[in-house]
């Protein structure tokens, strides 16, 4: 019998833009970047950013149930866009369906947390669209506007190239596991925000560039297959993990690798520097208060490796990618099924 295989977001997507036609004046082709880009015109000397994300599965899903929450996270996913092409935000346009029962309460705190992602990303919300329906939906666009020749793609690494993120990571999928798993477990300390200044500051240093928005290893495995490289990541989990997603590892003896496997991810920044820019990067990274965490190495070939001392551990990736899809529409059993490609992962060690 013939099993139709579920088709994964990136296929969607080609499929989906296979019939349109793309803008000639378009800086990107589809995948290199967080943000479309767009040049406006040679006078302007900056190119136009621009981006859409909705926040639809989280809420399905329950893993966002307060509408403060609901509210920044749907303006901070297109912040993030944003500064993982090195633009700095014009505005916010949001499309907001509410259920017809709505209460006014709940109203408030949506938008109350709106303007708390924008406050502090110091841009505005421009307008947008207003409706109801029978099922809450969340979306938003936003705009911004990058130095023609400054701008960020998620292509460009090459071989010897250091690998960064902008800060700890994981705190993204230990506040997944937390909210669907059940229990009282304070979540308190999920406030993912936009890494704007940052973006802006690798314009001068980021060889390519892209948000943890999905997930760390997420991440690296689109920088792999668009960048045709391997990355070889350091074992240095206390600088690189996110305090809480360590402690939800050791307490659930996972290795600790499999806080970044995940498909909810934070706002930080993954990028590649150039080794022979990394220290002037670092100087400038300190100057203003800013400590990026150095993830590992861009060497020959495809994949991720973990380092051990003389240890190595080759990641399958096709373990992992569409795993969502694999199991079924439940998070629950997605988590579970995380855990046991993790723990069979891990006996799969070999000396170098």
């Amino acid at each position: 019998m013939f099993t139709r295989k579920p088709l994964n977001e990136g296929s969607i997507i080609e499929r989906f833009t296979r019939s349109q036609s793309r803008a000639p004046n378009q800086i990107n082709q589809l995948h290199e970047s967080d943000a479309e880009l767009v040049d406006i015109g040679a006078e302007c000397g900056e190119l136009l950013a621009i981006t859409s994300d909705s926040i639809a599965e989280e809420i399905a899903s329950g893993l966002y149930d307060a509408p403060w929450l609901m509210g920044w996270m749907t303006a901070m996913a297109n912040f993030s866009d944003l500064a993982a092409v090195g633009a700095k935000p014009l505005g916010l346009l949001t499309a907001v369906t509410l259920p017809k029962d709505v209460d006014s309460e709940f109203v408030d705190e949506l938008g109350a947390g709106i303007a708390a992602a924008c406050q502090h990303s110091e841009t505005f919300v421009l307008g947008g669209d207003t409706n109801f329906a029978d099922n809450l939906g969340l979306t938003a666009s936003a705009v911004g506007m990058v130095p023609r020749g400054k701008q960020m793609m998620r292509t460009g690494c090459s071989i010897g190239d250091k690998l960064f993120l902008s800060g700890p990571a994981g705190a993204g999928n230990a506040f997944a596991f937390m909210r669907l798993m059940g229990g009282q477990s304070d979540t308190s300390f999920f406030r993912p925000a936009a890494r704007i200044a940052e973006g802006i500051e690798l314009r001068e240093f980021a060889s390519c560039c892209m948000d943890t928005s999905d997930g760390v290893l997420v991440t690296l495995d689109t920088l792999i297959r668009l960048n045709r490289c391997r990355f070889v990541i350091r074992e240095e989990w206390e600088q690189i993990l996110y305090p809480e997603a360590l402690k939800l590892c050791q307490r659930l003896e996972l290795p600790p690798w499999a806080a970044l496997a995940g498909i909810h991810g934070e706002y930080e920044l993954c990028f590649c520097v150039k080794a022979e820019r990394e220290r002037p990067f670092l100087a400038r990274a300190e100057t203003v208060g800013w400590r990026p965490i150095l993830l590992g190495e861009v060497v020959e070939r495809a994949g991720i490796f973990f380092e051990r001392g003389e240890k190595a551990l080759p990641l399958n990736l096709d373990s992992y990618r569409d795993l969502s899809n694999g199991v079924s529409a439940n998070p629950i059993e997605y988590i579970k099924a995380l855990s046991d490609c993790a723990r069979a992962m891990e006996t799969r060690w070999y000396h170098v």
